[in-house]
Order: structure tokens, then sequence, then C-alpha cells
């Protein structure tokens, strides 16, 4: 079973039902009904995604509806934008990028601002830093790498290669984090 945006699934592990925001064959990002205020992300301006990895969400979800993100969510949470880059098991976030194995920058972000969340020496997310495009509509792949590459100062034993991972709204700017080869979650390429 393949996710869309706005899919609304019923899972096996909560009895709540969930929507998908963003989905691809590694992992699938997802909004969930609370009984209280409806959907939890539909007001707000930061939050961190909730994710699965989507071979689980396959065997553990059946679908009930799809209900289409509307223009606002499609603009606030951005489906469209790449779920990750630049991973790199060869490249470390505190050596020259002179020194980097060549990775692949020809990607085009067309997004014209995005919070990038480096990490601290023990691996913990610091303060977003907001990334805008130099001509004002997209942000190109050396952009977003060098800017990614400036910001990640600390290093952590924990992070092993590099990477750029969605991690969901900030200030309601879509945002990524700085991490390694792998995500955080343990969800491969």
């Amino acid at each position: 079973m393949d996710f869309q945006p706005g899919d609304v699934l019923r899972v096996k592990w909560d009895e709540r039902p969930i929507r998908v925001l963003m989905s691809d064959n590694i992992e699938t990002f997802y909004d969930a009904l609370l009984p209280e205020i409806g959907w939890n992300l539909a007001r707000v301006r930061t939050a961190i995604y909730y994710r699965t990895a989507t071979a689980f969400l396959r065997s553990s979800a059946e679908r009930l509806r799809n209900d289409p993100l509307t223009k606002q969510e499609r603009a606030r949470h951005r489906p469209d934008l790449p779920m990750r880059l630049f991973q790199s098991d060869d490249a470390v976030w505190n050596k020259p990028l002179a020194d980097w194995p060549k990775i692949d920058i020809a990607v085009g972000i067309e997004c014209h601002r995005l919070a990038l969340i480096p990490f601290g020496p023990k691996g913990a997310p610091l303060r977003p830093v907001v990334v805008e495009a130099a001509n004002g509509a997209s942000l190109t792949g050396n952009e977003l790498l060098v800017a990614a590459h400036h910001m990640q100062v600390a290093d952590c034993p924990d992070v092993e290669g590099v990477g750029l991972y969605r991690s969901g709204i900030s200030g309601g700017i879509p945002s990524y984090y700085l991490w390694g080869a792998i995500n955080q979650a343990g969800h491969s390429r």
C-alpha cells in the first residue's frame, strides 16, 4: 500500500485515526486525531512530526478515506519537499567541505527559506537557524549544504556520517535536522 497526503488510517497500535502528511518507501509522517481538539497539528507553528517506518505502517494500517490536505496545510507542511538530503557514510560534519567525498548537491529546493536544526555535543537539538535562498525563490543544494556545514560545529560520538532529515515545522517554516548517514529513528536510505 502506498500512502498519499491526506490518507486517514486506522492503525493497530492506536485507537485514534492518523492522517498522512507525507510518505515515501522509508518513512511516513502523520498527524493524530485528538478527540478534544481535532487534528493535533492543525494550528501549530512549531512541531516535530510523528513518524513511523512505512513498511511497519503498511503491515499495521487500514485506509479509511482520503481527506486531501487543504491549500493552507500544503503550504504549511510542504509534502513536496524532500524527506532527506545529502546522506553520506564517509563525510564528517567537522571536516572541511573540501575534504568530503563527492555529495550530490544537484537538487533544487523550491522553497525560499528553511529552518535547519544543528545538534550539540551530546546529540541534543540546538536552536533552529533559518536559511534563505539567495535568489529569494528557491534554495540550491550547494546553498543548503554550505549553510548546514557552517552551522554544525559540535561533534557527537553518536553521529556517523552526515545527512539532513525532515523534522517538521519551526515558526511556520519547514524544518530539517542535521544528523548522520542514518536518521535518528534508525531508518535507512
